[in-house]
């Protein structure tokens, strides 16, 4: 049975396989932390990591530091973005064929 954390770990490093450049990252939904974990293991120059509730990123620091491994310490190319500090509407299109 694969664990949950491994889940997330492979929704990084699946695109990364198809990725031919690696001057920027954007990870949308931070959650924990891992897949960003993840994504910092790369060489990409910058990474940033959106997630809309301000709350969850600091529940990322404070509560899972463990799983994320303290990747907004340690780790100078992340910066977490959060829109709704600065917006009151976020909209998603996704396309499915």
């Amino acid at each position: 049975m694969v664990k949950s954390w491994e889940h997330r770990t492979r929704f990084a490093l699946i695109p990364a396989l198809f990725t031919h450049r690696f001057d920027r990252a954007l990870v949308i939904g931070l959650g924990t932390g891992n897949t960003l974990r993840a994504v910092a293991q790369m060489p990409f120059q910058k990474i940033d990591a959106a997630e809309l509730a301000p709350q969850v990123v600091e529940a990322a620091l404070l509560w899972f530091a463990d799983v994320n491994g303290r990747v907004f310490d340690r780790d100078p190319r992340v910066t977490p973005l959060s829109p709704m500090d600065e917006t009151s509407c976020v909209c998603l299109a996704i396309a499915m064929t």
